[in-house]
């Protein structure tokens, strides 16, 4: 499992090792940020690169629609931020996952160690238990 020291929960785990599409997104996909036990939401905002497959994500805004109070049972509703800032991913087809990349100071794409996502889908969770 790649991503068994990036989060303490077995659901965002699950999530992360799941199979990745590997097909460009196009503007518009959701995303879901993979933290050590909370998730958060973004979209596919610009794709940088067709052929590296590098795209740009920015975060939404969840916003909680149920009224469950501290509970694990979530729902949310989401709007892409756009005065967020850009955080750039790239397919790693030799790893079948999505890796944060940025730009070093001779211009080309470098890992950064950015956090775990998963494209295709929106989802945001907030573990109360920390």
């Amino acid at each position: 499992m790649k991503h068994f020291n990036k989060t303490g929960s077995l659901v965002n785990l699950m999530a992360m090792n799941a199979a990745h599409p590997s097909e460009l997104p196009e503007v518009g996909t959701g995303v879901t940020f993979y933290s050590w036990t909370d998730r958060s939401a973004g979209t596919v905002t610009e794709i940088v690169d067709a052929k590296k497959m590098i795209v740009g994500i920015k975060s939404d805004t969840a916003t909680r629609i149920d009224s469950n109070g501290m509970s694990d049972c979530q729902e949310y509703s989401y709007t892409t931020n756009h005065e967020s800032r850009t955080q750039y991913y790239r397919f790693s087809q030799k790893k079948k996952c999505w890796e944060g990349v940025e730009k070093n100071e001779k211009g080309r794409w470098v890992l950064n160690g950015s956090k775990s996502i998963g494209m295709g889908h929106r989802d945001a969770y907030h573990d109360y238990s920390f």
